[in-house]
């Protein structure tokens, strides 16, 4: 009998432990350990054209706020559909297009607010990209079919040396101009990650759209889109 007092008193022993450190154990709060990271938002990538040229924040500057207002209004609803539909990215908060400073093949230089209140496509290229080259005809069609007091075209060349370009502009007769990047900086400015990539800029200096890739420049959709942009009664006559 007393053996039997003995072990019971054991095994009630063990399971009171048992309980008590249970109890211990479901009072301690849940940490993270240092190891384990917070989550994290989604990567943007700079790949991304809606997300590429810079954007300047204006919640806390009035003069900045002025800024993304005048940008806001180079794009109406109706232009945004229409630019999706020709194949463009459209920026939900179009940025204003940076300034910079280019030399041409005849070793002079161009400004790009020397463009402003013009439409400008602004088409980044190289001698040794095909659908550049492919591209390239069409934009001189359209270039033609537009008046210069509200349309320009600026072809910007990528790292390439002026003997290299001037000799391939010289067999194609393309008659917009010619602009030298020739350390890529401006190209890096506008976030360029392929070739070709056209940007929209509008008459107010606000740049709306990009579209990476070749396109038919001369087919009635960019044809029509550009000669109401430049028809538009904001633009210059």
């Amino acid at each position: 009998m007393g053996k039997l007092l003995v072990y019971a008193g054991i095994g009630f022993g063990v399971v009171f432990s048992f309980v008590l450190v249970g109890m211990l154990v479901l009072q301690q709060p849940v940490t993270r350990s240092a190891a384990e990271p917070a989550a994290a938002p989604p990567p943007t990538t700079s790949a991304d054209p809606a997300a590429a040229p810079t954007e300047t924040s204006t919640e806390t500057s009035t003069e900045g706020s002025s800024t993304n207002a005048q940008a806001r209004r180079g794009i109406d609803a109706e232009t945004k559909t229409r630019l999706e539909g020709l194949g463009f990215r459209v920026f939900d908060n179009p940025p204003q297009a940076e300034e910079f400073v280019l030399q041409t093949l005849d070793r002079g230089e161009l400004r790009l607010s020397e463009f402003e209140g013009k439409v400008v496509l602004m088409n980044f290229w190289a001698t040794w990209c095909p659908p550049c080259i492919e591209e390239m005809p069409s934009m001189q069609r359209l270039y033609e079919s537009l008046p210069r007091e509200q349309f320009e075209i600026l072809a910007i060349n990528m790292q390439e040396d002026r003997e290299t370009v001037q000799r391939f502009i010289s067999e194609h007769n393309f008659e917009y101009p010619i602009l030298l990047d020739y350390a890529g900086a401006v190209a890096r400015r506008y976030a360029v990650r392929g070739l070709p990539t056209s940007y929209v800029i509008a008459p107010d200096g606000s740049m709306p759209a990009a579209l990476i890739g070749f396109a038919h420049w001369d087919e009635p959709g960019y044809v029509e889109f550009f000669h109401d942009l430049t028809s538009a009664p904001d633009a210059p006559r």
